[in-house]
């Protein structure tokens, strides 16, 4: 299992998530990071904070939207289950181990943890988090769900084989993962497999980043866009 996580600007984000990566109980094979920043300081925090606990770390500098920068991942992780990442995430030192057991016994294309609700912003932790994960052991501790967190996510090889990478053409930074979990669905209705399993009893922490409502007139635009390349393909009708 290799983990990609894609960086933009805060860096004290990245380091935490590095650590977190490089010190857990099982570690993963790789970790992928896609450095979109303009000053390209993925690179130099990678570099500074890569410690000798002997997983490699491999860095791609390209100024690219957040679908194209997964599918770098993706590829830069040749043909490996993979976990896309934000780096604004508390993850438990378990993070890999429970995810690799849990993929290894039940026939999934992608897994997720349990998480704060989808429009969650917070600059600090305001809930009670255990740096130790529970290992699913009861039916409630997993359950099939319809959400695919875009902020932390687990892909098996045969997921990325049957579904194919994400849509990057028509889906520049939003909608380009609601699409994928779709396409994530209809897959696995053909091939009888689960779509989305949560393990419900492993949280991971995610930050948040603030409502787009304040961001430019250009970023509506592109959301806006989005949207109606979602419906059309979807939804059958542009709105």
């Amino acid at each position: 299992m290799k983990c990609i996580v894609t960086y933009y600007s805060a860096q004290q984000n990245l380091v935490a998530i590095l650590t977190l990566l490089q010190a857990q109980m099982v570690q993963p094979e790789e970790i992928i990071i896609i450095d979109t920043s303009p000053t390209k300081t993925g690179l130099e925090i990678a570099q500074k904070f890569t410690s000798n606990s002997g997983v490699p770390i491999k860095v791609e500098c390209a100024r690219v939207g957040i679908y194209e920068a997964w599918n770098r991942g993706i590829d830069l992780a040749e043909g490996s289950d993979v976990v896309i990442m934000n780096d604004d995430l508390l993850i438990p030192i378990n993070f890999v181990d429970v995810l690799g057991l849990v993929s290894l016994n039940v026939n999934a294309y992608c897994i997720v943890p349990a998480t704060p609700a989808k429009d969650h912003y917070m600059n600090r932790v305001n809930v009670k988090f255990a740096y130790y994960a529970k290992l699913p052991e009861e039916n409630n501790d997993i359950s099939i769900v319809d959400w695919m967190p875009g902020f932390c996510f687990y892909l098996s090889k045969e997921c990325i084989k049957d579904v194919g990478i994400f849509d990057d053409k028509h889906f520049k930074c939003w909608f380009g993962d609601d699409d994928y979990q779709d396409r994530i669905k209809k897959a696995a209705i053909k091939n009888n497999v689960i779509p989305i399993l949560r393990i419900n009893s492993m949280f991971v922490y995610h930050f948040g980043g603030k409502s787009y409502q304040y961001q430019s007139k250009e970023v509506q635009r592109i959301i806006n866009k989005d949207r109606k390349s979602y419906a059309k393909k979807h939804l059958k009708k542009v709105i």
